[in-house]
C-alpha cells in the first residue's frame, strides 16, 4: 500500500495493485497474529473433481498487531511419512510453490480477544481470500 510519498498523495495506485502477491523471500520478518487454519482441504487420490466453494473462516487473534492481510500456504501430504510445507515462517528450499499473501483494502489493527472474519473463496483454479470485518470475541 502506498499513501503519501514525499508530500505526493499515491493512495489512488491501491485500487489498481494487486490484492494478491507472491513472497519469493525468506528474510521477511512475517508476524503471524492468528494460528493456522485451513480453509480448504483437496483430497486428490479420494475425488478428481473439487467444485468451486466460498466459506467464511473465524480466526481468533492471539497478538496484538496491524494486519495487512492473509498469508496463504500449502500442506501437501504425500503418503503417511512425506509432507511438503512452505510455512511463510520456515525456510524452505525454492520450488514452485510460494506463499501467497493477500493485501487487505486497508490495514487493520487488531488484539487478543477479537475475531478476524475472512471470506475464503476458490473456482476450482485459484484461491483467494477477503476481509469481512472483526469482532469482539470476550
Amino acid at each position: 500500500m502506498v499513501d503519501d510519498v514525499l508530500g505526493f498523495d499515491l493512495s489512488g495506485f491501491n485500487a489498481i495493485a494487486s490484492s494478491k502477491r507472491y513472497l519469493f523471500r525468506h528474510d521477511l520478518d512475517l508476524g503471524l497474529l492468528t494460528a493456522a487454519t485451513e480453509a480448504f482441504v483437496f483430497d486428490f487420490a479420494g475425488r478428481d473433481y473439487f467444485p468451486m466453494e466460498s466459506r467464511t473462516l473465524r480466526m481468533r487473534i492471539n497478538v496484538a498487531g496491524r494486519c495487512h492481510g492473509v498469508a496463504q500456504w500449502i500442506r501437501l501430504r504425500l503418503n503417511e511419512s512425506i509432507t511438503f510445507e512452505n510455512h511463510p515462517t520456515t525456510w524452505t528450499p525454492t520450488s514452485s510453490w510460494q506463499t501467497c499473501f493477500y493485501r487487505f483494502p486497508q490495514p487493520v489493527d487488531v488484539r487478543p480477544g477479537q475475531t478476524a472474519i475472512v471470506r475464503a473463496a476458490h473456482n476450482r483454479s485459484t484461491v483467494w481470500f477477503f476481509w469481512e470485518g472483526l469482532e469482539d470475541s470476550r
